[in-house]
């Protein structure tokens, strides 16, 4: 987490202050989905929870799931029917959400 503290130097101007997340490299593939969802998570973390949400919010997959060597968590997708899904993949230097289509 990074804090930016942004002032004027003038009082009655007040201080601005926000953190940001800057989450490691993430990709995915392919995209449309088989039977196989393929995450790259760059970085260093040992592990990250996948949630797979449907287009109402109801969550169809979560689980933590540990990243192998190769930086790559695979999730079996052949239970999902074909439609689109939110992915979301959160680890310590992780926080990224994307579309997938089955």
């Amino acid at each position: 987490m990074n804090s930016i503290s942004v002032d004027t130097g003038v009082l009655c101007q007040g201080i601005f202050e926000t953190q940001i997340f800057v989450s490691e490299d993430l990709s995915f593939f392919p995209n449309p989905v088989g039977s196989e969802l393929s995450i790259y998570c760059g970085g260093t973390d040992r592990e990250a929870e996948i949630t797979i949400y449907d287009f109402t919010g109801r969550i169809l997959y979560r689980e933590n799931r540990e990243i192998a060597s190769d930086r790559i968590v695979r999730i079996a997708t052949s239970h999902l029917v074909q439609g689109k899904y939110i992915a979301s993949v959160k680890g310590k230097t992780i926080n990224e959400t994307f579309k997938i289509i089955k």
